[in-house]
């Protein structure tokens, strides 16, 4: 049951009008510090750790513009096209976070080459069947509108492939986890500040994303996970500009 019917019993009050409108500028803000981001970054074109963060920032643009555009659209057509075209940029983004994880780690040969290829295998599947999902049921079908506050959103079945997607996502990012905990090659505070710098950075939106998957909603067929990306944003801006995430890499 969604967390929004708990807590207030019904699908549409003036609350939910009010959070949907929010989150509409929380997604805009999200892909404008977003993409500001990445494009500042170019500054630090000599360090590796500078290619997966600017992918991270632009994909992740990507997304909070598109769901932006796909909650603000109010037909069903417009919205299946939107929701499709934004998994062009979702399904990367743990990819991108892992390879920043050990490129920090100086381990960015773990996903170098072919390794990388294999990386992006899934990735790119749920971006092919999400394109041409009209035609299949492999990852979502039967999609509908659904009223949450004042936005008409897409309610839809998952197909197989969509577990295993999801699945494969989260594992990439709990083993980022996993690697920045318990690989330490450097003993100097600084290094310490820049693992807590992006530990909070990968963990904020993966419990925002993990909460809405196992349907803890407050708006019923919503996730805040890309509307919050500008927290993401600042913490990686930190280890960046402050903390220097790119300047000083451990050896």
């Amino acid at each position: 049951m969604d967390l929004w019917y708990i807590l207030s019993g019904q699908e549409i009050s003036e609350s939910s009008i009010m959070v949907s409108q929010i989150l509409f500028l929380l997604l805009v803000t999200s892909a404008v510090i977003m993409l500001g981001f990445g494009l500042y970054s170019r500054r630090y074109t000599t360090n590796p750790a500078t290619v997966p963060y600017q992918l991270l920032m632009y994909f992740a643009a990507g997304w909070s513009l598109t769901y932006a555009l796909e909650l603000s659209s109010p037909t069903l057509p417009v919205k299946i096209f939107l929701h499709n075209v934004k998994f062009i940029f979702l399904p990367f983004l743990s990819v991108f976070e892992l390879w920043l994880v050990l490129t920090f780690l100086r381990r960015e040969n773990w996903v170098s080459g072919w390794r990388f290829g294999l990386l992006c295998i899934i990735p790119s599947l749920a971006t092919l069947l999400a394109l041409s999902s009209p035609l299949h049921s492999f990852f979502r079908y039967n999609f509908e509108l659904i009223q949450a506050g004042e936005f008409s959103v897409l309610k839809y079945a998952p197909g197989p492939f969509l577990q295993i997607y999801l699945i494969y996502s989260y594992i990439l990012i709990f083993l980022a986890f996993f690697l920045l905990v318990f690989i330490r090659d450097e003993t100097h505070r600084i290094y310490l500040k820049q693992r807590i710098m992006l530990a909070l950075a990968l963990f904020l939106p993966v419990i925002i994303a993990f909460s809405y998957d196992v349907g803890l909603r407050f708006i019923p067929g919503v996730t805040p996970a890309p509307a919050f990306f500008w927290v993401m944003g600042i913490l990686y801006s930190l280890a960046l500009f402050r903390y220097k995430l790119f300047d000083i890499i451990p050896i």
